[in-house]
């Protein structure tokens, strides 16, 4: 908040347990692929996107899947779940 940012623009990203509360409190959040066991609770929570690819590509992914779901809910859109 103190930044000027709305929750609904900041997506977090974590593979490990210490992410946990983070992703869990993100309306945006990126589990990526090569997660610890750790997050398989989060994994299908509305607003947190499953990663396919590991490390940093599983990142980029879930940013574009992220803009993607914005952009489809300024047009009317329904969201997909991930």
């Amino acid at each position: 908040r103190m930044l000027g940012f709305r929750p609904e623009q900041i997506v977090a990203a974590g593979d490990s347990g210490n992410d946990a509360d983070m992703l869990a409190e993100c309306p945006g959040a990126v589990v990526v692929a090569n997660h610890d066991r750790d997050l398989a609770h989060l994994i299908g929570r509305q607003g947190i996107y499953a990663a396919r690819r590991g490390n940093a590509g599983g990142v980029l992914e879930g940013l574009l899947w992220h803009r993607w779901q914005a952009r489809a809910a300024r047009q009317g859109r329904p969201r997909v779940a991930a």
